[in-house]
Order: structure tokens, then C-alpha cells, then sequence
């Protein structure tokens, strides 16, 4: 299959100079999991065919965004070891702990047991509010940061 040459609109290259309109391929040795660095050190998503799937923004642009986005991180702590886990909407805290590489500890994953009681310490907005099952196991100390991994849900 021939390959085509793309057309990106404007990219900031890694001399810090921008490229409007050139046509870059894309190297063979970044195709990761669908990613390929074009020409410059800019990288997109691009399909077997060279197509660009998504738009390669300018270093101003995606500064402006970071600074304007909510963290989607939780940062934790469970026998005085931290964690962090990136958050994952409508999952529970232990799964995607898990799902992540983190090892938290847990056992009964019905909220009774309390083995899997970390501290949060960043991104407690979002989780959702607790359940009855960590109501009754943690009480008041829901207030002061302390959930069930496996009860507390992510919005």
C-alpha cells in the first residue's frame, strides 16, 4: 500500500519554529498503539492509510486548555503509601486502582470488611457521595477524607 504524505495546518516544531501546510510522513518508528510522530515532533493519531484522525493543536492552545481543565486525578493514601489513580467516570476507586497497575489493599469488596479504607488527599470531587455501606463503616471519618476504595464511585 502506497503511502500518502499528510497535510498538517500548522504545527510547532521541536525547533520552536511553526510549519504551515508542509506534508510530513509519518515514521515508522512511533506507530505505538495507533500513534505515529510526524515530521517536527508533532504527534497525531493516524490511521493504516497515513489519515490524520485527530487534530494537532499548537503549544499555545493546549497550554490554555491545561490550565482550564479539572484534574482528573485522585491522589491517595493507604498505609502510608501513596497512590494516584487517574480518574475514570462511573468506576469505582478500587477498580480502576487496579485496572491502573496500583496495589491497593482490599478483601471483602462489599464494604464490610474495611481493609480497603484509603485517605484521600486530591480530586475528592470526584467521587461521588459515599453509600450507605461506607456511612456505616467509616462514619465521621468520611468527613475527614477517608473512603472505601471499594464503595466510592467516580462521577
Amino acid at each position: 500500500m502506497e503511502k500518502k504524505p499528510l497535510t498538517v495546518g500548522s504545527l510547532i516544531a521541536k525547533d520552536g519554529k511553526q510549519h504551515a501546510g508542509r506534508e510530513m510522513q509519518p515514521l515508522e518508528l512511533e506507530k505505538k498503539r495507533g500513534q505515529a510522530e510526524l515530521g517536527y515532533g508533532e504527534k497525531t493519531v493516524v490511521d493504516q492509510t497515513g489519515t490524520k484522525k485527530s487534530p494537532v493543536t499548537s503549544k499555545a492552545s493546549s497550554t490554555s486548555k491545561n490550565t482550564a481543565s479539572v484534574p482528573s486525578v485522585i491522589r491517595l493514601t493507604q498505609n502510608r503509601k501513596a497512590y494516584t489513580i487517574r480518574a475514570v467516570s462511573k468506576q469505582r476507586l478500587l477498580d480502576a486502582a487496579l485496572a491502573q497497575g496500583q496495589s491497593l489493599q482490599y478483601k471483602c469488596r462489599k464494604g464490610t470488611c474495611g481493609m480497603c479504607t484509603v485517605h484521600v488527599t486530591e480530586g475528592a470531587p470526584l467521587l461521588h457521595e459515599a453509600n450507605s455501606a461506607e456511612m456505616d463503616k467509616l462514619g465521621g471519618n468520611i468527613q475527614n477524607g477517608y473512603r472505601l476504595a471499594c464503595q466510592a464511585v467516580m462521577k
